[in-house]
């Protein structure tokens, strides 16, 4: 019942942790409890109350239902103001401007990260030995697990850079205020 006066108020099922902290709890623990049931292990989720959280449309993913709340707010945004270059102290939206501002560091970054995965790697030769041979076998694993990391959520990442690229997102803030300049004065 308090989450649903919650999302009467707010319109969502976000809860601010800073404001409702036992109420934030709560929610993050019902996430956690229904990943465990999809996974098949034990959960305190009933069935009668995940019915009931379906009923106020819960987000289960808190993470994807934010990032497609900041992409809705991105497209008014643009709607209003005719490009998505949201400044980073954006006072009507605070979190809109944090969120452009992260899509444009995690895109810089997974662009570094590719560079490297596909660059060769300069360390390649081996020695005989047990010891040298044992750790590039330990490394070797390490970076293909971490290789396998950085695909799945690579997967996720660029399917959101294309909705992103789709709507005119410009991943150079400077890249874009160059183009407004350069449309204003033709």
């Amino acid at each position: 019942e308090e989450l649903v006066q919650y999302k009467t108020q707010h319109g969502h099922c976000f809860v601010d942790p800073k404001a409702f902290k036992s109420l934030s709890a709560w929610t993050k623990r019902q996430r956690h409890q229904y990943r465990r049931k999809r996974e098949g292990r034990t959960s305190t989720l009933t069935d009668e109350r995940e019915e009931k959280l379906q009923s106020i449309n819960f987000a289960w993913d808190a993470h994807e239902a934010i990032w497609e709340l900041r992409f809705q707010e991105l497209l008014r945004f643009k709607e209003q103001r005719g490009h998505t270059n949201v400044p980073g102290l954006y006072s009507p939206n605070p979190q809109l401007g944090i969120w452009v501002k992260c899509q444009r560091k995690q895109y810089a970054t997974d662009q570094e990260k590719l560079a490297s995965v596909a660059a060769p790697s300069s360390t390649s030769s081996r020695t005989s030995g047990n010891s040298v041979d044992s750790q590039q076998h330990t490394n070797d694993a390490r970076q293909e697990s971490q290789d396998n990391e950085l695909s799945q959520h690579m997967v996720v990442r660029k399917a959101r850079y294309a909705r992103l690229e789709s709507i005119g997102f410009q991943w150079i803030a400077r890249q874009q205020q160059q183009q407004q300049q350069g449309n204003a004065e033709n």
